[in-house]
């Protein structure tokens, strides 16, 4: 979720070995469990977790003549250079076996997905043996490389994310069995069995290096290999279907803010909420705004980028821009745009108009993650509800 809540950790992580590149690179010899207590965030952790969301951009960056970034991940400028562009955002990629702070911003991907901490270390202990099977060592090696390429490792890698000892939820970068530091859900999360959308939305893989957050938590260039190298990594812990199938029934209470804000009725607006008959735009909280829709009714919930924030039947979204100032009820008119602003639906013009008599609905977000401001519907024509 996107709540920041602290438990306070001692004594810094010592720096681990790093990941193959490729199936051709022979995978670090494996090394003894070594359990650390985690340092909390430090200050600059907290500010960037306190700071709100960065809406994804791509940016582009000319390769020297030397580069060993693949063909298929290389684009061409204007002026005719090569250069390679990476989605900032926690699922933006770089290419396979590149990792993703080389060009990926972690300050910028931090604030686009879970902002909180919980302890990072061994949630489990696996019988040492796993390490003498080259296999299962290459796959896992395989399996660091894979999530070190995207901006989800800024958060949890110990010794390649943003802040050397910092990591949240689990640590690639553990050493021995890394995989035992994720919990049981956290390992249904990554094979698939639970369904991961609402956290965070996906990219088209062919403008994301190939990586496809479409079936699991991570993105990754080999949807089956991840699931299968997963789903052994549950049935080495034992899972039963029971405990499976009880582990998927929490859904709805572990993601709860942005489960209920998907997936819960649009009710029509209440008190202080809809758009008035001069257009001027309401919602009852106090709270301001940063992303305000007008949609046609019966139109899905608007939840994170990228994907999810574009449902269809849009008629007007407005945008405040990262540096600019949220805006209050009743400040704002359906089709106005404001400084500090970007209307992005329509892209250009003015948005249709509004009939009379007709239903509409109102969606207003303070910020992506659980933190909507109205899901209404309304009349265009009445009234707003006074108290």
């Amino acid at each position: 979720m996107r709540t920041l809540v602290v438990f306070l950790m001692l004594t810094p992580i010592a720096a681990l070995s790093g990941c193959a590149d490729s199936d051709d690179t022979a995978p670090a010899e494996p090394t003894p469990r070594v359990d650390y207590d985690y340092e909390p965030p430090s200050e600059d952790v907290s500010a960037i977790f306190a700071s709100h969301y960065t809406y994804p951009y791509q940016e582009c960056f000319d390769l020297e003549a030397d580069h060993s970034i693949p063909e298929e991940s290389v684009t061409l400028s204007e002026a005719g250079d090569e250069q390679v562009c990476i989605w900032q955002n926690a699922q933006g990629c770089a290419p396979s076996g590149t990792p993703f702070d080389a060009y990926g911003s972690c300050e910028v991907a931090m604030t686009t997905s879970a902002r909180f901490y919980k302890f990072p270390g061994y949630k489990t202990e696996t019988p040492t043996d796993v390490l003498d099977d080259p296999e299962w060592v290459k796959e896992a090696e395989w399996m660091r490389s894979e999530l070190r390429a995207c901006g989800c490792i800024c958060c949890h890698d110990s010794t390649q994310g943003y802040e050397q000892g910092f990591a949240t939820a689990f640590d690639v970068g553990a050493q021995g069995v890394w995989t035992d530091t994720f919990t049981d859900f956290g390992l249904l999360t990554a094979s698939g069995h639970i369904d991961t959308t609402l956290l965070g939305g996906s990219f088209d893989p062919a403008t994301n290096h190939g990586f496809d957050r479409n079936h699991t938590i991570f993105p990754t260039t080999d949807v089956p290999r991840m699931k299968a190298f997963f789903e052994g990594e549950i049935a080495r812990r034992g899972l039963t279907e029971e405990q499976i199938q009880e582990l998927i029934e929490q859904v709805p209470f572990r993601f709860a803010g942005l489960y209920t804000n998907y997936t819960e009725e649009t009710q029509p607006c209440g008190v202080g909420e809809g758009v008035s008959p001069d257009g001027t735009v309401h919602w009852a909280s106090a709270s301001d705004a940063r992303y305000v829709y007008v949609l046609e009714e019966g139109s899905a919930n608007v939840a994170d980028p990228p994907g999810l924030d574009n449902p269809e039947g849009m008629l007007w979204r407005l945008d405040v821009l990262y540096d600019g100032t949220p805006i209050p009820s009743g400040t704002l008119a359906y089709g106005e745009t404001l400084e500090d602003t970007l209307q992005r639906r329509p892209e250009s013009g003015e948005p249709p108009a509004l009939v009379e008599g007709t239903t509409y609905k109102l969606f207003v977000l303070r910020d992506f993650g659980p933190m909507r401001l109205a899901n209404c519907t309304f009349v265009y024509g009445d009234p707003i509800a006074e108290e």
